[in-house]
């Protein structure tokens, strides 16, 4: 059991949800994901496993990612740099709105 030492540095250790259930990281899943020093080991584990027991999110990545990569369509990196370009730019997105609705209000008032 050695060889899975590494599950128990995990930054998705004990937290259950079922954004790690899905075909596509959802951007919680991503947040935790790459924050994780394990990450890479996630990955290689779930490139590993039988196709027929590859569902839910592994190393930030999803089914879908990890058939391209098997596939021999993209490589890891291109799906994390993917997946973190989509994560950043929702993020930015969400923080332009929360701002335009924090200032909204004042300049009305203007």
């Amino acid at each position: 059991m050695a060889e899975y030492d590494w599950m128990q540095k995990a930054a998705c250790l004990g937290l259950i949800d079922e954004m790690w259930d899905d075909s596509t990281p959802t951007n919680d899943a991503l947040r935790v994901c790459f924050r994780c020093d394990v990450r890479t080991e996630c990955a290689q584990y779930g490139l590993a496993r039988p196709p027929a027991s590859d569902a839910g999110v592994l190393g930030a990545l999803g089914l879908y990612d990890r058939d391209r990569i098997r596939e021999g369509k993209k490589d890891i990196n291109q799906v994390w740099q993917f997946r973190m370009n989509k994560l950043l730019n929702a993020d930015w997105d969400d923080a332009m709105a929360e701002d335009y609705a924090r200032l909204m209000p004042r300049l009305a008032l203007v």
